[in-house]
């Protein structure tokens, strides 16, 4: 959240206080939002609504830091909640022993031989490096020769 874009007074894009507005005033938050700060920077304030948020950051009365802050803070307690209603919910829980089952059997499976998969792929730079190396010193390179090493390439498939 530290570095999360949030220039002072820029209230056309300010995805902390979107995040905010997100978790405070829909249904599912408070609907009321603080941000504390020191007694020299004016003190705790409350918000009620997205309005008076945008009004005060506009005007720079709430600094990014505080409202970064605040914001941390909410999500953090957010992210609690949530974390605590999944572990309640029985289905929840099911679901994340079996994910855990499935990530553990996947990560114990037999990796898959080269040879079986067959020839890596040869990268481009490399085919061209060894082609111009190979190329006599009295042809000169030209637009014409390299398409046609390309086309030549690509007809085989070789990458």
């Amino acid at each position: 959240m530290k570095k999360a874009f949030c220039q002072p007074g820029n209230v056309e894009f300010c995805p902390v206080v979107s995040l905010v507005s997100a978790f405070t005033f829909s249904p599912i938050g408070s609907g009321s939002f603080t941000v504390s700060r020191s007694p020299e920077n004016g003190g705790d304030i409350t918000y009620n609504n997205r309005d008076d948020i945008l009004k005060d950051f506009a005007s720079e009365t709430l600094h990014p830091g505080d409202l970064k802050t605040a914001a941390t803070t909410l999500a953090v307690s957010i992210l609690d909640l949530l974390a605590t209603r999944m572990k309640a919910d029985s289905n929840a829980t099911k679901g994340a022993k079996a994910l855990k089952a499935f990530q553990k059997k996947n990560s114990k499976s037999k990796k898959v031989r080269q040879q079986i998969i067959g020839p890596k792929q040869f990268p481009l730079e490399r085919m061209l490096a060894i082609f111009f190396s190979i190329l006599p010193d009295s042809v000169s390179p030209s637009c014409n020769i390299n398409m046609q090493v390309i086309q030549s390439l690509v007809g085989r498939n070789v990458f």
